[in-house]
């Protein structure tokens, strides 16, 4: 991530929608892998493959659209960071299920209470 950050902004190699992109792509990935270990169901399925999606529609966008997307850069900008928020949201949403399910979730440690005077 610092390699791909270093490289978009000082370098000039990349840019800010390969980084959406490469998020939506990583967090699909990471999804589909922890489905096969654990099982494809419903939910799985369904992050799996809104991320593909999403991630398709990207894609598309940046091959086709990139003249509407410059000269419309307050629409485009929010959508494509509204997108890739999406999946982020749908992924912590069902990790967080299956961390549930299978007792992963780390138990919340009681604050200390400060001694009565």
């Amino acid at each position: 991530m610092v390699a791909t950050l270093t490289a978009t902004l000082g370098f000039g190699y990349h840019y800010g929608v390969d980084l959406l992109a490469g998020v939506v792509f990583a967090l699909t990935i990471e999804a589909a892998l922890r489905a096969q270990v654990r099982g494809w169901d419903r939910p799985a399925v369904v992050l799996v493959s809104y991320g593909t999606v999403v991630f398709t529609a990207l894609l598309v966008s940046y091959r086709y659209l990139p003249m509407e997307m410059a000269l419309h850069p307050r629409v485009w900008g929010p959508l494509l960071v509204l997108a890739m928020t999406s999946v982020v949201y749908v992924y912590v949403r069902t990790t967080r299920l299956w961390d549930a399910e299978t007792g992963t979730v780390p138990a919340r440690q009681p604050q200390p209470q400060p001694e009565p005077a």
